[in-house]
C-alpha cells in the first residue's frame, strides 16, 4: 500500500492509535493521506475538525452501572471508544467518579470507567481491560487509561 493510500493515524494514549473516517450511510470510510493531501488540509486541521465534529455525530451517550462503581458507556456499538475524545462528556462525568477517571477500552465497542478514588478501582477497572474478546476483530486495549488534565494517559499502578 503506497503512502497515498494509507490511513491518516494519530498516536492517542499507551498503545493506542487514532484514525479518521467519514461516517457514510451504511459504512465508515477512513480518510488516507491521499485524500488529505488532495484536499489541502492538514492533519492537524484534520483532527481538529474530527473532535469538533464527532459529538454532533454520535448516537445517543447511555450510561450503564456495572457495579462497584465501574460505568460502561454505549453509543450505538461502533463509536464507544471515541467517547475517550469527548471532552465535555469527560467533565459531566466527573462529579459521578470520584478522583480521576479511569478507563478501559478493550474493544471499539466496549469502555468503562470508574473514578481512581472508589474502593479498588485500579483492580476493578484492569479486570474490565483484560476481558476475553470472543471476535478479536475490533480489539483496541488492554491497557488501563487515566485522564489527567483533560489528557488519556497509561495509568500505572
Amino acid at each position: 500500500m503506497s503512502f497515498e493510500e494509507s490511513r491518516v493515524t494519530r498516536t492517542f494514549a499507551a498503545d493506542m492509535i487514532l484514525m479518521y473516517a467519514l461516517d457514510r450511510a451504511d459504512w465508515l470510510e477512513y480518510v488516507s493521506n491521499g485524500a488529505i493531501e488532495q484536499l489541502g488540509v492538514s492533519k492537524e486541521e484534520l483532527h481538529a475538525r474530527a473532535i469538533e465534529d464527532l459529538p454532533n455525530r454520535l448516537p445517543p451517550i447511555e450510561v450503564h452501572d456495572c457495579g462497584g462503581g465501574v460505568v460502561g458507556l454505549s453509543a450505538g456499538g461502533s463509536f464507544e471508544a471515541s467517547l475517550l475524545l469527548v471532552d465535555r462528556l469527560w467533565q459531566d462525568l466527573a462529579k459521578h467518579l470520584p478522583g480521576e477517571p479511569l478507563a478501559a477500552v478493550p474493544a471499539r465497542d466496549l469502555l468503562f470507567a470508574i473514578g481512581s478514588a472508589q474502593p479498588r478501582a485500579t483492580e476493578l477497572i484492569a479486570e474490565r481491560a483484560q476481558i476475553d474478546l470472543p471476535d478479536k476483530r475490533y480489539e483496541i486495549s488492554k491497557v488501563v487509561l487515566i485522564r489527567s488534565d483533560g489528557k488519556w494517559q497509561a495509568h500505572s499502578n
